[in-house]
């Protein structure tokens, strides 16, 4: 997906880590896990009850951005995509792994 469309590639990306940033909130009992709520808003009250670290906290809200301009038309070319598609792949990893701890 990455070579043939590195937007689309980048907005999977934004779903995955959104569903699992959602599913670690409502394991915490935050009430931002609802959809009503950004999901900068989950990141920050996830990063707020210690549950996500500073480094992780920064890494995460950038791949997300990175990703929004994506979802909103803005192209990315394959370098760049590739770049971030990395670096979330090891974030969802580090997601995942809080995912089994809550």
């Amino acid at each position: 997906m990455l070579k043939n469309d590195p937007n689309l590639a980048l907005a999977s990306l934004r779903i995955d880590i959104e569903t699992k940033l959602r599913e670690i909130a409502r394991k915490e009992n935050l009430p931002v896990a609802d959809e009503s709520f950004s999901l900068e808003k989950v990141l920050y009250a996830l990063y707020s009850k210690k549950v996500i670290g500073s480094s992780e906290f920064d890494i995460i809200r950038i791949i997300i951005s990175a990703c929004d301009r994506a979802v909103h038309a803005e192209k990315i070319d394959f370098v760049t995509a590739s770049q971030i598609v990395d670096i979330g792949e090891s974030a969802v990893s580090y997601i995942d792994s809080l995912r089994e701890k809550s």
